[in-house]
């Protein structure tokens, strides 16, 4: 195998602070006022935190690269770990405000480029997280996606922002005509962010005088309030023939769950209609339904599936107003009150009103998108209710009015025309993204958050769209949660926030194809193409882009110019073509970007994947792995980031934490080949080492064997070709089999150095959980682990009852004694320690691992840990894997280790 390339080795290929990474790239979720990822919904939108660090430390050297400066080991040791110790401060939410910090961060790019120009191409630029952090280090930035909906959102965050930098706003701050044209703002992005507020204001007014009439207020309290949120349930004809009753398809009753009390609905049917009532939820146990099995109140005949969706696909499902919730500040009542007082009803716009139905655009059915069309929702419009359809219609025309308005705003502020004409179309775009925000709190796939007491929005599960029995409409003439206003602001903060350094060009191109960069200079590139099936990310955006094109036709007719979305150039894995259309785009794109990219020079690409369906026909880290081989990049390195929302890894829905972050260089051209043996031994060379870092670096358990694989891909890429036996080219396929065989292998061993006790536990946890099983069979496990049950029974890791009997759990493990703390017990620690973590309470895990000098070391409980997650996956027990995945992700904190480690 042959060395790497040319060009200076950077800090990615050598060493990375994980642990900081990645317990900023988790704070970062919780931040929302002024976080770019607030500007509006975008699919796996990579954190700040952790592209920062990426870029930095893919753009500085390593110090072993520069043995002028740093001669011995020791002076590149510390000038490593200096360098370490700033990409943890540097990725840091509030290392963004820090000019020091940030200036610092420039210094070293440009003294480790050496002065040469350098422009960041980011060809898969999605939300914009990569080009934004390449603005932030000083680099002018090429961004582009084939996504219309994708190219909007990185203008407004990386070119509007930059345009109009340090402007004064054109409007007065109570927004009443020209004010402050010769008075600077106190921040970069004032101007624009007041501008945004008060023309925002303007586009509420006009859509108020039209919409009032369909947004009745109620009384409460003597007084007259807007109405916040309406919440329906879904309806369906009871299925007894004798029967007139309508069904409730009430799934989920509760309006108010912890603070305040608990309250919750109640539904009765009065032999003509249903009836409902809020009641006090202290000792009463709300009546459901689950699935779409709901009783009826009548005759208590109880709906199917089947049936649901036969009448869903007739007629369609009906709906009841549950009760309304008024605006009238905390601790807002519950109203049952006459739908037809609250909702009146909608008349349908003429056609010659409504030119362009684009809310009729066809959704599909898919589990990566949505099932509303097995319930006979089959559009885009259908999500809406009547009364949500014509709302975002009037908002989207007040939008769509307001670029000349802007304008003239600007020309009587004493603008320039050209500068006038640009601002009303930049300020529209803005504008747009708040119309953007409105649709995701305005559909049928929207509910009641019982805990927050608010709307949720449409993406709440952030790549598919429910279709929920019980859903809330927000007002969005309130001021509550899923209103124009609380939308405006949210996107005013990001801009005034926003301050990009450096130029940047937006284009909407097809990753395949070489993009527009200057002939001067070099290219790094770093980008995060689309997962296999994960995000089918054309007909998630459909869904916004029917409202955006109504607003931004006029002002981007380049973006919307078309009535949906580009799903047939998508690279994506769809279920007709086993994805064959993926890898060949992939491949195409890799090889591009291969050509693209300066040779001296490593690219990063981000890659994650886990599957949305079964039987997928080709697997995506093959068609990952084929694509960077074929386009003649070697890996360098690899290194997971907890990039992604870890709810999955507790409800158990198939998802991932963590991205791997993939480092290449172009490959040279006499590069070695290789014959199956051979690449087999770089594997068990490699992958063993590897596995033990990763755990050490807290990799989640349930990400570890998608991050292992990153040592097989740097053996598989480095060598020119491997071939089998028969001398042709290895199948992709085989090549990541044995990846999986090594890293089987590897497991193996580390089960096997466990003491007898704890291999028996194991063993038995991955047959029967934390449930009863056989005595005899327990018996004989045990006999072939090399222990004695009695004496599993006697230390109290087991318990018996009858003829069965069962692992304690951690909750019940007796009080540390003679008994139960034999030296040696690795399964007792450590499930002492997946206990007290569970808890919260570290202090007492800390204490576990420093206690006795005769126990079993961390190593050994960190093995331990991960083979526990294992064993608890492989019977399907999501639940008990949680508790050993959260021990493995604790464990280097607990341990204290700086999870800087070296390249993979």
């Amino acid at each position: 195998m042959t060395q790497q390339g040319r060009g200076r080795r950077k800090l990615i290929e050598i060493a990375m602070p994980l642990a900081a990474v990645d317990a900023q790239s988790v704070r970062e979720k919780s931040i929302r006022v002024g976080h770019p990822s607030t500007l509006h919904l975008w699919w796996s939108r990579k954190p700040l935190a952790a592209a920062r660090a990426v870029l930095f430390a893919q753009l500085v050297d390593d110090p072993s690269a520069r043995p002028d400066r740093f001669p011995t080991q020791a002076e590149q040791d510390a000038e490593r770990a200096r360098l370490l110790d700033l990409v943890g401060r540097l990725s840091a939410w509030d290392a963004t405000a820090d000019p020091g910090l940030v200036a610092q961060a420039r210094r070293e790019v440009a003294e480790s480029l050496g002065g040469r120009e350098v422009v960041l191409w980011d060809p898969f630029a999605g939300g914009g997280s990569i080009p934004l952090e390449a603005q932030r280090l000083g680099l002018p930035v090429v961004a582009g996606d084939l996504n219309p909906v994708a190219v909007l959102l990185q203008r407004a965050l990386l070119e509007v922002p930059r345009r109009w930098r340090g402007r004064a706003a054109v409007t007065g701050q109570d927004g009443q005509g020209p004010g402050r044209s010769g008075q600077g703002p106190d921040g970069p992005g004032d101007g624009l962010a007041e501008d945004l507020r008060s023309f925002g204001r303007d586009v509420l007014e006009a859509a108020a005088v039209r919409l009032r009439p369909l947004y009745p207020q109620v009384h409460w309290d003597g007084h007259l309030h807007d109405v916040a949120a309406y919440l329906w349930v879904r309806t369906v004809a009871c299925g007894n023939p004798g029967c007139t009753a309508t069904v409730p398809m009430l799934s989920n009753p509760w309006l108010r769950r912890g603070r305040g009390g608990d309250v919750w609905l109640d539904a009765r049917w009065d032999g003509e209609a249903l009836r409902f009532a809020v009641v006090n939820g202290s000792g009463a146990t709300p009546r459901t339904g689950r699935g779409a099995v709901f009783g009826c109140l009548a005759c208590g005949t109880a709906t199917t599936p089947d049936d649901v969706k036969g009448r869903a696909r007739d007629g369609g499902l009906g709906r009841a107003l549950r009760c309304v919730v008024p605006d009238a500040g905390r601790g807002r009542p519950f109203l049952v009150v006459d739908e037809a007082r609250v909702c009146p009803p909608v008349a349908a716009p003429a056609p010659e009103q409504d030119p362009d139905p684009g809310h009729d655009l066809e959704l599909e059915l898919d589990p990566a998108v949505t099932n509303a069309p097995t319930y006979g929702a089959s559009t885009v419009g259908s999500l809406h209710l009547p009364r949500q359809r014509q709302a975002l219609r009037v908002f989207a025309e007040e939008v769509r009015a307001m670029t000349g308005r802007v304008e003239q705003a600007a020309l009587d502020a004493g603008w320039d025309a050209t500068d006038a004409a640009c601002y009303g179309r930049d300020m529209t775009v803005l504008l747009g993204l708040v119309l953007g925000r409105l649709s995701n709190r305005m559909s049928t796939a929207c509910v009641w958050n019982a805990h927050r007491g608010l709307v949720e929005q449409t993406f709440i599960q952030n790549n598919a769209i429910a279709f929920p029995w019980d859903f809330a409409e927000a007002n969005p003439l309130s001021g509550a949660s899923g209103s124009w206003t609380t939308q405006l602001e949210l996107v005013a903060r990001v801009v005034q926030r926003c301050d990009p350094a450096a130029e940047a060009v937006v284009i909407r191109q097809d990753a395949r194809v070489p993009p527009p960069l200057p002939s001067e200079g070099s290219v790094v590139v770093s980008t995060d193409p689309p997962y296999f099936d994960y995000f089918l990310y054309s007909s998630l955006s459909d869904y916004f882009y029917v409202w955006l094109r109504r607003a931004l036709a006029d002002v981007a007719p380049e973006l919307f110019g078309e009535p949906g979305t580009p799903r047939e150039q998508e690279i994506v894995a769809r279920r007709d073509d086993g994805g064959r259309g993926f890898l060949e785009g992939l491949t195409a794109s890799m090889a591009t970007i291969a050509r693209t990219a300066a040779p001296d020079l490593p690219l990063t690409v981000w890659y994650a994947y886990r599957s949305t369906r079964t039987g997928s026909g080709l697997s995506a880290w093959a068609a990952f792995l084929s694509a960077v081989a074929q386009a003649g990049l070697m890996v360098t390195a690899t290194w997971p980031i907890r990039t992604e929302r870890t709810e999955g890894v507790k409800t158990g829905r198939n998802s991932l934490a963590s991205s791997l972050v993939v480092v290449c260089r172009r490959r040279d051209d006499q590069a070695d080949r290789a014959g199956r043996a051979q690449y087999l031994a770089g594997l068990r060379a490699r992958i063993p080492a590897a596995v033990v870092r990763l755990q050490a670096d807290g990799v989640s358990p349930v990400d570890l064997e998608q991050a292992a694989l990153g040592p097989g891909l740097a053996v598989y890429t480095g060598y020119a070709l491997v071939s089998g036996a028969d001398g042709r080219p290895l199948p992709v396929a085989e090549a990541l089999g044995l990846v999986n065989q090594v890293l089987a292998e590897t497991f193996a061993r580390q089960e096997a150095e466990l003491d007898p006790g704890s291999g028996f536990c194991l063993a038995w946890l991955r047959r029967h959980g934390f449930g009863p099983g056989p005595r005899p069979a327990a018996e004989e496990l045990a006999c072939a682990r090399g222990t004695v049950l009695a004496a599993l029974l006697h230390r109290g890791l087991l318990s018996e009852q009858g003829a069965t009997v069962r692992l304690v759990t951690a909750q019940a493990l007796p009080a540390p004694g003679p008994a139960a703390t034999e030296p040696g017990s690795s399964w007792e620690r450590v499930l002492r320690l997946a206990g007290a973590v569970e808890a919260g309470d570290h202090a007492r895990a800390v204490e576990l691992l420093d206690s006795g000098e005769n126990g079993p070391d961390p190593v050994t409980c960190r093995e331990l840990a991960y083979a526990a997650y294992r064993a608890c996956q492989d019977g399907g027990r999501t639940g008990e894997a949680r508790l050993f995945n959260a021990l493995g992700t604790a464990l280097p904190t607990l341990t204290g280790r700086d999870s800087s480690s070296a390249g993979r």
